[in-house]
Formats: structure tokens, sequence, C-alpha cells
């Protein structure tokens, strides 16, 4: 695969991007996110801690670690509270921008993130989120520790609390293509045996959360299942729940207000180790959308913060920071495509 001249393009256009954007002096955000891209692929001799420590000063990083709450929360966890104005509406918001920003569970503020978590899966906190009604009352006591363990899996991918979160969700969506192809209802028959509910239309395995837990590092998914799984979600015209709601497989123009959702939709089936196979039919797309910077640009009217992490610079009064913030994220799924070809070459 390494062979292959997609990878040789796709690594070489990393590197010249990354290049572009240190050449513009760019904030320590988006600064030290495309070091550590390059870091990664052994193109830096020098070390990025300094790099790393400048984000705690930038005004977002700091905008969390003002508004965490004692227990490592911002408040509510999943459903955000519409009669308080608060800057990080949610927990996962909060987990979501702090791993953008470059954050890890070593970093005090995820590492108190994630003993609430850790606390929460072991029964000893309690999210303060508002009860969900469903048709099975016992399902929202079910879904919420599903829910903060795929939160776990974002902060640390290998923390052996995830196990009992996976195991059942592989046997689920095992029985879901059992014959083949994508069984919706022995896949309601199978969540609701071995989640012990009675729920009539349960969540799917094609959501936000359990995708996310099939994915870890910790998941033990059969290649072949995974390829069944990733070739499902990438062909519903439905996305993803929480995510996306349009056709995977069709690339939006980097200048569509949905790019984005799109984009980080690919990031969370990325994280999947044979994603690379299905992503060869955009990449070269997304080499040619490219500006006349050598950068790429979103729509004006892209999410932002809380929303999405834009910006990543401190503001975009100057017009090439969005530039390159907008690179950095697609520089993250480039990466992703390249690591996942390599691993399989040196296999």
């Amino acid at each position: 695969m390494c062979e292959n001249n997609l990878f040789h393009n796709c690594k070489k256009i990393i590197f010249e991007v990354s290049e572009n954007i240190l050449k513009m002096d760019p904030d320590p955000i988006p600064r030290y996110l495309t070091l550590r891209t390059l870091k990664s692929f052994g193109g830096l001799d020098i070390c990025i801690s300094e790099e790393r420590q400048a984000i705690f000063s930038s005004r977002w990083v700091q905008q969390l670690q003002e508004t965490q709450w004692a227990d490592g929360t911002w408040g509510r966890f999943h459903t955000q509270d519409t009669k308080t104005k608060q800057a990080i509406p949610t927990t996962e918001t909060g987990i979501a921008l702090a791993l953008a920003y470059g954050l890890d569970k070593h970093d005090a503020l995820l590492a108190k993130t994630l003993s609430f978590i850790e606390a929460h899966i072991a029964g000893t906190a309690a999210w303060r989120d508002r009860v969900e009604k469903h048709d099975d009352p016992n399902l929202w006591n079910i879904i919420t520790p599903i829910i903060s363990a795929a939160n776990l899996a974002l902060i640390d991918d290998e923390h052996p609390m995830l196990d009992n979160f996976i195991t059942p969700w592989i046997e689920i969506v095992t029985t879901a293509f059992t014959s083949g192809s994508y069984d919706r209802q022995a896949e309601i028959t199978a969540i609701n045996k071995i989640l012990m509910l009675h729920a009539r239309n349960p969540p799917a395995f094609h959501t936000k959360y359990p995708l996310i837990l099939l994915s870890s590092k910790r998941s033990k998914l059969d290649p072949h299942l995974e390829g069944r799984i990733l070739e499902h979600i990438l062909s519903r015209p439905d996305g993803v729940y929480y995510l996306y709601d349009g056709l995977l497989s069709h690339m939006p123009a980097a200048t569509e207000r949905k790019f984005y959702y799109w984009l980080a939709t690919q990031l969370t089936l990325a994280r999947f180790p044979n994603w690379f196979r299905w992503a060869d039919a955009f990449i070269s797309d997304l080499f040619a959308q490219r500006n006349q910077d050598g950068l790429w640009e979103f729509s004006a009217r892209v999410p932002r913060r809380p929303y999405s992490p834009l910006p990543l610079s401190e503001s975009w009064r100057c017009k090439i920071n969005k530039s390159v913030d907008c690179s950095v994220l697609i520089l993250q799924l480039l990466s992703q495509y390249c690591h996942q070809a390599q691993d399989l070459a040196e296999s």
C-alpha cells in the first residue's frame, strides 16, 4: 500500500500544507497541532513540548479551565440546558473541544473529567441531565453509561473499563450482520436481550456512541465484520445519528456548510483500522479543493464553537487564520489515512 501513488501524494501534501501553515506564524493551538502531525511522520527532530505548553495560554483552553466545574464536568453531561447561558453547554462538548485543542488524559483538565466518568460508570456519581423519556423506562439508565463509556474511549482509548461496553456491542453487531447484510430486526432483538431492555426502537449500532466503542483500540472486531460495518454506514442515506445526516460516501465541497459535519464524521469512522480502504474515493478530491494559498477554507457558515472547535486560532479577524484552522482539521484526516495505509504495509 505504501507504494500506492495516492499514499505518496497524500504524505507529500501533508508536509507541503504543514510547511505552508508554519510559515504563516499561526497561533498556539493550530501551530501545535500542525507540529504534532509532522512529528507523527518522523518529520520533526525538535522537541515540541514547549509548543504544547503554549496552548494552555490560548483563550480557548483558558475558557475551558475557567468554566469547568469542581467535579470535572461542565454541568450537564449530554443534554444541554437551554435555560442556562453557558459558554460550554455540556460536558461532552468540553471533552470534544479539549481533545481538539490538543489536550489529553495526562492534563489536569481532562484527568478530572476522566475521574468523573469512571465514577459514573462505577455507579458512584450521577449525571445532572434531565431524565429522557423512552418507551422502556430503563433505557435511560442503560444508555447513559454507554455514552459515558464512549467519551471515556475518546479520552483514554485503552481504558480497561471499556471492555464491559465493547463486548456487548460486538455481540449485537455480529448478530445484526449474521445473514451477511444488516438486519435491523435482528439487531433490536439482540439489543433487548443483551442489554436487558424491552424497547421497540432502541439506538442502532450505527449511531455515534456504539461506533466509538466498536472502533476502540480495545475492540476485538473481526476485520470482515468491520468491513461490513463501514460499508453499511458509508452507504446509508441518513449517515450517522448525532453526527451527519447525509450519504457519507459522497463528499460535499469544502465550501459547503455541511462539509464540516461530513469531515467530523469521517474522523470518527477513521478510528476503525481499515477505514482508509474506503477513503480512496475522496482523498484525491480533497487535494483538488485547496485554495490559491495551498490551504482549505470552509463555508462562511461553518459551525463555530462550541458546536465545533473552530476557530482554533485566537480569532478570525485575520482572514488567513480561518484557512489555517480549516486546513489543520483536514490534515488530521489525511494523516489518519496515511498512518493506516503505512501500518498495513508494515504488518
